[in-house]
């Protein structure tokens, strides 16, 4: 009774390019603030180039 699904932890998916990534400081993007989960930390590989903010027209 090992194989509890409730022990293996979720994968997080890189908020650039959506593969899996680790769960690490180095990897953290913006850290959830919400008890309920609806405001995730967000995780992001270093080498994901961020996306760039548009000017206004």
């Amino acid at each position: 009774m090992g194989n509890d699904p409730a022990a293996v932890p979720v994968p997080e998916y890189c908020v650039y390019c959506d593969r899996p990534v680790e769960r690490s400081e180095g990897n953290l993007v913006m850290l959830g603030f919400s008890a309920s989960g609806a405001r995730p930390s967000l995780y992001a590989h270093p080498s994901c180039p961020a996306p760039r903010k548009r000017a206004p027209r």
